[in-house]
């Protein structure tokens, strides 16, 4: 169904798009739930989530590396059915998503969300240093996915083109920048768990 990507994208078919909408529903469900065993009646947690935002073209890095993928099948260094048969379980909610989730698990009252769209060219580059060049920039980024990705797509395409995978992977980096700025988006959410249930109600 989702054949050509390894993870929910806004080309993805809406059988794609409710299957993944789906399981984060769930997983986030499950979350909060457990979570709230484990917090006293008035307990705060804040939660950091990676988001899309439709106001904004934010990047999502295991997209950039799904067409890294696809150049290597289009040239037969991947094997076709191995990428047509791999997903991974990254979805980027919205800020209205997490928000409708948590208010129907109904274990946590939100007391305050805030939404933060960022260069990520700038949050990866050291303080102080403004002018470092694209290779430079094109590589810490590189490191940064590498870091999150490589574990799960070894073990399903080998370590063997690994280094050829980032090693593409860096070079559209650098060809995206070129052409837009990077963006990335974050959802800061401040909750606490909700008392009703202990106030007689």
């Amino acid at each position: 169904m989702n054949k050509g990507a390894i993870c929910h994208t806004k080309a993805s078919p809406p059988g794609v798009h409710k299957a993944y909408a789906l399981q984060f529903q769930r997983d986030l469900k499950l979350f909060l739930r457990s979570r709230s065993e484990e917090l006293l009646p008035g307990g705060a947690m804040v939660l950091s989530f990676i988001i899309s935002d439709q106001h904004h073209d934010v990047i999502n890095g295991w997209e950039v590396v799904g067409t890294v993928l696809n150049d290597m099948v289009s040239e037969h260094k991947v094997e076709k059915r191995k990428l047509d048969s791999y997903n991974i379980s990254s979805y980027f909610p919205t800020a209205e998503e997490v928000r409708q989730v948590t208010e129907e698990e109904g274990s946590f009252n939100i007391e305050r969300m805030e939404k933060i769209v960022f260069d990520i060219v700038e949050s990866v580059m050291e303080i102080g240093k403004n002018d470092e060049d694209e290779e430079t920039i094109g590589e810490r980024l590189t490191k940064g996915i590498r870091a999150v990705t490589e574990p799960t797509l070894k073990a399903e395409f080998g370590e063997e083109i690994m280094d050829e995978v980032f090693t593409r992977f860096k070079s559209k980096i650098i060809q995206l920048r070129r052409v837009k700025k990077l963006k990335g988006a974050n959802l800061i959410a401040y909750m606490t768990k909700d008392t009703s249930q202990y106030d007689g109600k």
